[in-house]
């Protein structure tokens, strides 16, 4: 049996690589997923901020005796849940959720700019 002869040429690295390489690492699939999670997160918190409106409109007519009567409506319901607190104790509670949910978002942002930062140092440190 003869040795394999290995071809150094092949396994030198290209002088440049593309940078959405990086994105495959563990630390930056998993920093990326955080803000989609933290994303979701104020998402619900915002929902929850704003109360629901219900707008609803009917027009019609109806025929009465010889003659004829237009029907309308318009309305509108505020839904803030049952036995929620007052209405300005709700808002400043999920206020504070949403400006928690918000910072928990700036803070997966932040992570993952410092990971892809780290993981192009650590790149380029290693030629």
């Amino acid at each position: 049996m003869t040795r394999p002869k290995l071809d150094r040429a092949a396994l030198d690295l290209p002088a440049t690589l593309p940078a959405d390489l990086l994105a495959r690492r563990a630390d930056i699939a998993a920093a990326k997923a955080r803000i989609a999670a933290a994303f979701q997160g104020r998402e619900i918190a915002r929902k929850a901020y704003y109360p629901d409106i219900n707008l609803i409109a009917l027009a019609g007519s109806a025929a009465l005796g010889a003659g004829a009567a237009v029907l309308r409506r318009i309305g509108g319901a505020i839904w803030r849940g049952r036995g929620d607190p007052p209405a300005d104790l709700r808002r400043r509670r999920t206020g504070r959720r949403l400006a928690g949910a918000t910072a928990q978002l700036d803070e997966a942002v932040a992570d993952y700019n410092q990971s892809v930062v780290t993981a192009v140092k650590q790149t380029a440190g290693s030629r």
